[in-house]
């Protein structure tokens, strides 16, 4: 009987505090650990847990800590989703003093998604999002490459 008990699966739940999960997040992003923060944010699991990316345990915590030029150039299969959860939870689309923005480095790998959602949330805000001043050629360029993009959505 002890045998069949240790054969099978349990789990426990337990709600993590908020200010635990924050200190978490801002570990992550002081150690430049984008997977945690992927995880944290984008979530994942099996059984009662939340299909992956619509939540996970840094779900209403604040990313405006979060330098996007960095996560940006990661290459997570939905980085486009985590972007947008990101930028959900305050993080900031202006570039960090020093480094290039987060559209200047979309646009120099050339992930048109992303820029295609930096670019929109430029728009909904009423605000430009900051590029270098060497790349507004490339961004009315990249516009005409993302139309079509826009288009199939």
């Amino acid at each position: 009987m002890f045998s069949n008990f240790l054969a099978g699966t349990s789990s426990i739940l337990y709600s993590v505090p908020h200010d635990v999960t924050q200190k978490v997040v801002n570990k992550a992003v002081v150690e430049k650990d984008w997977s945690r923060l992927h995880v944290l944010f984008m979530g994942g699991g099996g059984g009662r847990r939340f299909q992956k990316g619509s939540g996970g345990l840094g779900t209403g915590c604040d990313a405006s800590i979060v330098p996007l030029e960095e996560v940006i150039r990661c290459d997570f299969p939905d980085l486009t989703k985590f972007i947008r959860i990101l930028m959900e939870h305050k993080a900031s689309v202006d570039p960090q003093k020093g480094s290039k923005g987060p559209l200047d480095v979309a646009i120099e790998l050339e992930k048109f998604e992303v820029v295609n959602i930096l670019m929109d949330r430029s728009n909904n805000k009423g605000a430009s999002v900051k590029t270098s001043s060497s790349l507004p050629h490339k961004v009315r360029e990249l516009r005409r490459k993302l139309l079509p993009l826009k288009l199939r959505k």
